[in-house]
């Protein structure tokens, strides 16, 4: 495609999701105080567990209930109730249900039957893993709101830690590497990527769609698209494809904290990591060190991409954060591993039980950093105001830049002298 014709398609794309924007933030809610309302949706996440509240959102309306029943990724529920005061929730204003009347219908939808599934894989690791240990399996595995004690919890926020609990693009990254080594080995290539891709799907169902699975599902179904059609990996090209998709589906998305933090260190592995590995010997050289180095690297450089948001949204930032992430980051890939294993064998739950307790020394492990490297006088806290984030974000692209054209200059002047 030619560069002008390549920039007009971008100019296209750009206009309809500032429409798309206009239209969403510019139409007032419908819903006034006090108005009584009549919902029935299906719960497309997990809700949020908040002590005796639970939190989810229906039609574009909040509803904040009792903590029991529970209710999960799939229900179909009909809500009644008065619309009370605006809550202010991620930096914007939505009509709120407090304590409505919830009834939960039956479906025989798709969501119905993977929240069934994902409870299932649940059960099945409880049955085999101590609580602690099962809950951050089930995390690691599954994303979603995990029932972790006030303590370790606590430790996994004030260690820099909470990240990995959470279904990321780690997870699906190594989902289809898993997946592709073992169809690879059955079909064609091609035919591969396509089992690897409807997994990937279906992983993000299990996930409950969660901001940071569909953007890295989408980006991974994008990659191995491409492999199909030879093409090769256009990782960077499908962040932006995916995060475009996600913001023109749900413009709200924008302002989700977990959204922001997942586009933010992505984008810092897929540009920075692999520039500052040909800048600096020594940070390639880490990178090779056995087990941890990776990790490291890793960890500096998604903590650099996310710094400001961090401290924005949270105030607080760990100065033990690097070193737990590298102590514990190199567990997450055969745990995972193993996870799938389990989950792939639930139907037949003794079979489960093998990966399971291979597993168990790992989240042992895991565990007893976190705990022993939970010190809250660690944390610093202090705000971030907006204009200051942005300044960074610029230093950091600018930084980028530099660099770029630097390396660029050097890799002409190389190719000038071995041609003369």
């Amino acid at each position: 495609m030619s560069g002008p014709r390549f920039l007009s398609v971008w100019i296209v794309l750009l206009v309809l999701l500032v429409i798309r924007f206009s239209f969403v933030f510019g139409t007032p809610s419908p819903y006034k105080p006090g108005e009584t309302v009549s919902l029935t949706g299906t719960l497309h996440q997990d809700p949020q567990i908040n002590g005796n509240t639970q939190r989810f959102q229906v039609n574009g309306v909040r509803v904040v209930t009792t903590s029991f029943p529970r209710y999960q990724y799939g229900n179909t529920l009909r809500i009644v109730g008065k619309i009370g005061e605006q809550a202010l929730t991620s930096k914007r204003q939505i009509p709120t249900v407090y304590f409505p009347k919830i009834e939960a219908k039956k479906t025989g939808s798709g969501l119905a039957l993977i929240g069934v599934v994902r409870q299932h894989i649940s059960k099945t690791i409880e049955q085999f893993l101590p609580g602690s240990l099962a809950a951050l399996l089930s995390g690691i595995l599954l994303g979603g709101n995990i029932s972790f004690s006030d303590n370790f919890f606590d430790a996994l926020r004030s260690t820099g830690t909470l990240h990995v609990v959470a279904a990321s693009g780690m997870n699906v990254s190594i989902l289809a590497a898993f997946l592709m080594a073992i169809f690879i080995r059955i079909v064609p290539r091609h035919i591969a990527a396509l089992f690897v891709v409807a997994g990937i799907f279906f992983y993000a169902g299990l996930a409950s769609f969660q901001p940071s699975i569909v953007r890295a599902s989408a980006m991974g179904i994008l990659v191995f698209s491409a492999s199909i059609l030879n093409r090769g990996t256009l990782a960077i090209l499908g962040l932006v494809l995916a995060c475009y998709t996600m913001l023109l589906f749900d413009p709200q998305m924008l302002f989700d904290i977990g959204f922001q933090l997942s586009v933010a260190a992505t984008a810092g592995l897929l540009f920075l990591k692999p520039l500052i590995a040909t800048k600096w010997d020594w940070f390639k050289k880490l990178e090779t060190f056995p087990v941890a180095g990776d990790s490291f690297t890793t960890t500096v450089v998604a903590q650099t991409a996310t710094l400001p948001i961090l401290l924005s949204n949270f105030g607080t930032v760990s100065l033990l954060s690097i070193p737990v992430n590298t102590l514990v980051l190199w567990t997450v890939q055969p745990i995972m591993v193993l996870g799938i294993a389990a989950a792939i064998a639930s139907p037949l739950p003794l079979l489960s039980a093998l990966p399971l307790m291979a597993a168990l020394p790992l989240l042992s492990f895991f565990e007893w950093v976190v705990l022993a490297f939970n010190k809250p006088q660690f944390l610093l806290s202090f705000q971030v105001p907006f204009i200051a984030a942005v300044g960074y974000y610029l230093m950091l692209i600018g930084g980028y830049l530099f660099l770029v054209k630097k390396s660029e200059a050097r890799s002409t002047k190389s190719e000038t002298n071995s041609n003369d």
